[in-house]
């Protein structure tokens, strides 16, 4: 019976140390696009056998630039996750550090508030009755496309009292509603009971600019609506040179915010796209074209310890400020892949630590750029939160 038992008890343990080695496979693997996809390690095969993945695989094993999936197979034969293969092109950009304006203008307009009114005594919102929710975005109402609160309310206008059709974006699903507007009793007007935004502005730093593609990248993470959350989609945008004219500094609970202001005739770039990974343009200037440019890191190419930003927090002239990277994320998170902390004192008299509108800038270490500033902790604004460079370039080529 001892013996049983013992032998149970090893089984159990081997048991936990075989789901302990499995936890400890990565979710995600990075290679150039001249390497060939292995796992490093003689236990692990990553099997790309899928059709989609197949057709771009060469003899040699490499693949060409992009995001695929692949089995991670224990002996080559025994499933036991799925991986994300991330394929990048060996390549160099111009780390940049340079504040920058954006006025984005949106593809339809976002509800940002259900507002109810009274009409005939009784409490109405007929957009909400007709299945509009907070958070959506319209695109055409009564058979017009919506660019602007303006062109909405005009539309409204003519209502007579009739239902009116609109085209409903949610969750990347389109849907057609009919709303009957109804007179609020305050002023006679026909409402439908929106609150709705078309644009947004503000002020980031651009993280590097890609000769090859003319490209320009910036924030490392996306323009959000500050009510819903959303990410405001792309109509129309402009990039323009900013002046940073003041600094609140972040405390502990109270992020600060870089103050500054556009300059609108220095337009740098228009607007291509705003993701989860940041801003993209295309450049129509020449200033960065003659500034040096660096290899990029993929991610296992990076090590906790020294690096630097740069960034500009005085004017228009960036700097390099020395941080520290605390942790590595290797995971398959979009913008929260590394954990950084200011140690430049310099840096830390002016603005506390990590402050609102140093998102996007670019971070270097060993002689490569490997990455943007994202986000403060509120709690600690001398740390934050920075996204590989991987996964913006990756984006940014996409689009």
């Amino acid at each position: 019976m001892i013996k049983i038992k013992k032998f149970i008890a090893l089984l159990l343990v081997l048991a936990l140390c075989f789901g302990l080695y499995i936890g400890f496979q990565p979710d995600s693997y990075s290679f150039y696009s001249d390497e060939k996809i292995s796992s490093g390690n003689s236990l692990i095969k990553l099997d790309m056998g899928s059709a989609e993945t197949a057709k771009n695989l060469t003899d040699s094993g490499t693949l060409s630039q992009g995001k695929y999936e692949a089995k991670v197979k224990l002996f080559g034969l025994l499933p036991i996750k799925t991986a994300e293969i991330s394929v990048i092109e060996k390549q160099q950009v111009v780390p940049l550090g340079i504040a920058f304006g954006v006025k984005l203008y949106t593809d339809g307009v976002i509800v940002v508030d259900i507002t109810d009114f009274v009409h005939n005594g009784v409490v109405q919102n007929p957009a909400y009755t007709a299945g509009v929710r907070e958070g959506d975005i319209i695109l055409s109402y009564n058979g017009v496309e919506i660019k602007s609160n303006e062109e909405l309310m005009a539309q409204v206008k003519t209502c007579n009292g009739n239902a009116q059709k609109a085209v409903i974006l949610r969750n990347n699903l389109q849907f057609e509603v009919d709303i009957t507007p109804l007179t609020d009793d305050t002023d006679g007007n026909y409402r439908i009971g929106l609150w709705v935004r078309d644009s947004t502005a503000g002020i980031g730093m651009l993280t590097y600019y890609d000769e090859n593609n003319n490209i320009l990248a910036g924030l490392g993470h996306s323009i959000s609506d500050n009510d819903t959350g959303l990410i405001m989609p792309v109509s129309t945008g402009e990039l323009v040179r900013a002046d940073i004219e003041g600094v609140v500094k972040g405390v502990s609970g109270s992020p600060g915010e870089l103050l500054g202001s556009f300059d609108e005739q220095s337009i740098i770039g228009v607007l291509n796209s705003n993701s989860n990974t940041g801003l993209t343009a295309t450049c129509v200037t020449d200033e960065f074209s003659q500034m040096e440019s660096y290899p990029i890191a993929l991610k296992d190419e990076i090590t906790t310890g020294k690096a630097e930003i740069i960034s500009c927090v005085d004017g228009r002239d960036s700097q390099r400020y020395e941080i520290e990277i605390v942790k590595i994320n290797n995971n398959l998170q979009e913008t929260k892949n590394m954990v950084i902390k200011i140690t430049d004192q310099q840096l830390l008299d002016k603005t506390g630590g990590i402050v609102q509108g140093m998102s996007g800038s670019p971070i270097i270490q060993n002689g490569k750029i490997i990455g943007a500033v994202t986000h403060v902790l509120v709690s600690e604004p001398q740390k934050g939160y920075a996204i590989f460079i991987e996964n913006m370039i990756l984006n940014s080529n996409n689009k």
